[in-house]
């Protein structure tokens, strides 16, 4: 089998909890791929149905996930079809979070890979304070999910972990 390698990936990963720098990684390291993310979907959700409205942290809605997942799902659909590369920027904090998104790539009898940002939680929450009030998240949120964490591996399915650790 040829090597993998993150530039030959059909899907990839980027997860960490927030604050942990997904976003900059995947705008820096994968340009060429089509990125979904869930915060990038409730912002779209609220700003069309709520007039233009600005989403923030403090209006996550627990009910709405469904809504965000099913249109996620469409987006990842519609760019495999068009075998577009796709760059999943989520926490997926833990096995359980990542598990539809190999599930879909072993679907299409794709390669996906993982990085994950593991970044200390007293960090994590100092970013968080340095953020304007609309982009914080609840210091309760980021420390429940590192405590969550699980480090992904290729046992869990990727075909390729990159684990990075901030310290």
């Amino acid at each position: 089998m040829a090597q993998v390698s993150f530039n030959t990936l059909q899907m990839v990963l980027v997860c960490g909890n927030y604050n942990s720098g997904k976003s900059v990684l995947a705008a820096k390291y994968f340009p060429g791929f089509k990125r979904v993310n869930h915060n990038e979907i409730r912002r779209f959700i609220k700003t069309m149905t709520e007039h233009g409205q600005d989403w923030s942290a403090s209006d996550y809605d627990p009910e709405m996930e469904h809504l965000v997942k099913r249109i996620e799902t469409v987006i990842i659909h519609h760019h495999l079809e068009r075998h577009e590369r796709v760059i999943i920027d989520n926490t997926c904090i833990n096995r359980e979070s990542r598990k539809k998104y190999l599930q879909e790539a072993r679907a299409r009898k794709l390669a996906i890979g993982c990085v994950f940002i593991d970044v200390p939680v007293n960090e994590l929450l100092e970013r968080n304070r340095k953020r304007t009030e609309s982009e914080r998240v609840p210091e309760r949120i980021l420390s429940m999910l590192h405590a969550k964490m699980e480090l992904p591996s290729t046992e869990e399915g990727f075909d390729l972990v990159k684990i990075i650790r901030e310290t």
